[in-house]
């Protein structure tokens, strides 16, 4: 491992299923479940749905670091899409919660197309399994190398 790297041993046994609703913010209901749910930090290991209103980003073509929002491409769509995969964590940020969401999404035209998200809506329905990262110390902080806010432990 390098001298930055983070190994940190956690416990996955606290796994929930979660099922959203067309009209809901993704981002937003993750948070409230979170919140009633008592925990702090989170790994989403799989969801399938549909989605409409995404926005994300992709890195632009020969991206230097560090990375910036002028070296990204944004993605804004209406959709609606099919959510063909969703995984990423959820970590304190500060006094945030620090979502990290990447998806790859069908079109209709049957196209795949795939980034971080940023926001995006629920079309007809979005299923959810997650875990506790039950243990963990991590957190997200402003890496100044990479440019983004990357996981330590505090």
């Amino acid at each position: 491992m390098g001298n930055d790297d983070i190994v940190e041993k956690v416990n996955l046994n606290n796994t929930w299923v979660s099922r959203l609703m067309p009209g809901v913010e993704i981002f937003a209901r993750i948070k409230e479940i979170m919140k009633e749910l008592g925990v702090e930090r989170i790994v989403i290991l799989s969801a399938i749905g549909s989605l409409r209103d995404v926005v994300m980003r992709d890195l632009k073509e020969e991206i230097k670091l560090p990375v910036v929002l002028a070296k990204t491409n944004s993605i804004k769509a209406k959709g609606p899409f099919e959510l063909l995969s969703m995984e990423g964590t959820v970590v304190p940020f500060g006094k945030e919660a620090g979502i990290h969401l990447h998806v790859m999404i069908g079109a209709s035209d049957g196209r795949v197309i795939g980034g971080h998200l940023f926001s995006a809506t629920c079309f007809t329905t979005v299923e959810i399994i997650f875990s506790e990262l039950k243990n963990s110390r991590v957190v997200k902080v402003k890496n100044e190398d990479t440019g983004l806010n990357e996981m330590t432990l505090m």
